[in-house]
Order: C-alpha cells, then sequence, then structure tokens
C-alpha cells in the first residue's frame, strides 16, 4: 500500500500541471505550424497524433498506481500534456 503525504499532494499536482500544460501547447503550437506547410489539415492531425501518443500514459498511469506513486503522477499529467491542452487551445482560438 503506499503512503503519500496529503500536504504535499495539491503542490505536486499542480506543478505539474502547469508544466504539462505549457509544454503541451507549445509543442502541439509548433507541430501544427510546420506541419501547415504540408497541409492544410494539420491541426486535426496534430490532436490525433497527441492522443495517440498519450493513450500509453494513461495506460501506465493507471496499471502502475498500485506500485508507485510518482510513476501514476507523471504519466497522469504526460496524458494532459500532450492530448488535452492543444485540443482546448486550438478549438478555442478556433471559436473565437
Amino acid at each position: 500500500m503506499l503512503f503519500v503525504c496529503v500536504c504535499s499532494v495539491a503542490l505536486t499536482f499542480g506543478g505539474i500541471t502547469c508544466a504539462a500544460g505549457i509544454i503541451g501547447v507549445g509543442l502541439g503550437t509548433f507541430s501544427a505550424s510546420k506541419l501547415r506547410n504540408v497541409t492544410s489539415k494539420a491541426d486535426p492531425f496534430v490532436c490525433a497524433f497527441g492522443l495517440l501518443c498519450s493513450a500509453p500514459f494513461l495506460f501506465l498511469s493507471l496499471f502502475l498506481s498500485c506500485y508507485d506513486a510518482t510513476v501514476t503522477w507523471v504519466s497522469c499529467r504526460v496524458v494532459t500534456g500532450i492530448a488535452v491542452n492543444f485540443i482546448n487551445y486550438k478549438m478555442l482560438c478556433t471559436i473565437i
């Protein structure tokens, strides 16, 4: 059984979420701008690639949560950084 200090959970969660968000948006924006020179459908391709890349990390975060809390934190936030942040950013910019 894992024992996690409750006082550090919020700080750890917030720090990893901020870092994953910054990296996810930056990487998604950069790759979409480079791919846009090749095809006009770059944004859906980048979103799909991000979702496909995040699937193994989602599996890791669910499977390894019984064994190691650190791997669970990092895997869960990598899923957010890779998949969700660029999709939300692009959808917001498209709507506005």
